[in-house]
């Protein structure tokens, strides 16, 4: 019998379940792995945030707050999803956490199913999540962001399905989860233009962009009850603790440890010096976000720019938040797939500039490890590390924003 061997083309063309399943078989591995890093290794693979989530669901399983557990500022739904972790089996987390990483993916490529790109284009935008690296690592570490990135997918879906409610539902939903979404909800409400908002004068433009129509108010007020339902019954069972842990933590964090933002060293100095200095600093942080994602919002206020539109936002927002984590980065990663094809550019200057950017976490990665595993003080260093990553990227948000642009500009161009 003769053995042939899979080539690129056959592993391609194998059906999207097939891919979805290895995944996770791949990510059952890692999970694996992760228990015997974690026994027998100084440093450890389970993320930490992993063992907030088990002792909150521990203390749900008793019956009592979640909010009990310090440091826990999550909606008490993770600490229920994840109570198997006290009854079943301790990995349990980083298996749903895994589902809802393969879930990402098989939305990303019925999303681009729905754009009418090819197969193999929307497999390929599939891949950039389903097999990176960095995102199974994140999902098996037993981190929460994949039901974030599954939120963020479903609600594009269900606009793309035109199904509103449901597209407020499931938007709604994911600001409570985590209140980051709720930036894109003016971006939005402009795409549920009447008709096209591609048009050129000013009024009749604004006319469209805020005058309320069916389909606004059906999204508002769907949003509002996926919003607020799951939120009064939080507050209802945990009271002012939810709504400070919850809530208002997120609103006023001020981390003067060591994260990417180079914010952090520099609200270190000024928390030391002046704690008003400090708050001043987090407003302006604010207020540059804000200024940043509305005018965002403005420039790509047609629908056939969703994806870039979405994507550049929480680029924006990440990079610029006074707090930035690698979990964070998976925020804007998920969306990238999606904006890709709007890029029109070859595959070797994505590759190009995603090894810059992994490189520029790399060179923060190397003191914060001498910092915490070592004891040696690279708070500078981080410091200056920050900001290079920072730059970098900025230069690729500005890069990204250039080639929509133009693409949406020679797309326009080939219409006419």
């Amino acid at each position: 019998m003769i053995v042939r061997e899979m080539t690129y083309l056959d592993f391609l063309n194998m059906d999207m379940q097939v891919h979805c399943g290895l995944a996770l078989l791949i990510r059952i591995g890692l999970i694996l792995f992760s228990n015997f890093q974690d026994l027998h290794f100084k440093v450890k693979y389970t993320d930490i945030d992993y063992q907030v989530f088990t002792d909150a669901a521990s203390f749900l399983w008793k019956g009592e707050s979640p909010f009990q557990r310090h440091t826990y500022r999550y909606t008490p739904l993770v600490a229920f999803l994840l109570t198997p972790n006290i009854f079943w089996f301790a990995s349990f987390g980083k298996l749903l956490f895994s589902c809802f990483d393969v879930l990402t993916s098989l939305l990303i490529y019925k999303i681009q199913k729905k754009y009418n790109y090819t197969t193999a284009t929307c497999k390929l935008c599939a891949f950039m999540w389903l097999y990176n690296p960095l995102t199974m690592v994140i999902s098996t570490r037993g981190s929460s962001e994949a039901i974030m990135t599954s939120l963020v997918m479903l609600t594009i879906y269900m606009y793309q399905l035109k199904s509103w409610v449901l597209f407020g539902l499931a938007y709604g939903l994911s600001v409570h989860v985590k209140i980051y979404p709720c930036m894109h909800a003016l971006t939005f409400y402009f795409f549920l233009c009447d008709n096209a908002c591609d048009v050129t004068g000013g009024f009749e433009k604004l006319k469209l962009l805020f005058v309320p129509n069916r389909k606004r108010i059906t999204f508002g007020v769907a949003t509002l009850v996926g919003f607020i339902i799951p939120t009064a019954i939080s507050v209802y069972f945990y009271g002012e603790t939810y709504i400070q842990e919850g809530f208002l933590y997120h609103l006023s964090r001020k981390d003067i440890k060591h994260n990417f933002s180079p914010y952090f060293y520099i609200l270190y100095l000024s928390e030391t010096m002046d704690p008003k200095v400090s708050s001043y600093i987090s407003y302006a942080a604010f207020f540059v976000q804000a200024i940043l994602i509305l005018s965002v919002s403005f420039a790509l206020c047609s629908p056939k720019y969703l994806a870039p539109c979405l994507f550049l936002q929480t680029f924006i927002f990440v990079t610029f938040n006074k707090v930035c984590t690698s979990q964070y980065f998976l925020w804007y990663l998920c969306l990238f797939p999606l904006t890709y094809p709007f890029l029109n550019v070859r595959v070797k200057y994505i590759v190009s500039a995603f090894v810059v950017w992994s490189l520029g976490q790399v060179l923060w990665l190397t003191p914060a490890y001498y910092l915490e595993f070592q004891g040696v003080n690279t708070f500078f260093l981080i410091f200056l590390s920050s900001l290079v990553f920072f730059l970098i990227n900025v230069c690729l948000i500005a890069a990204t924003f250039k080639c929509v642009v133009a693409t949406g500009e020679s797309k326009s161009k080939k219409k006419e």
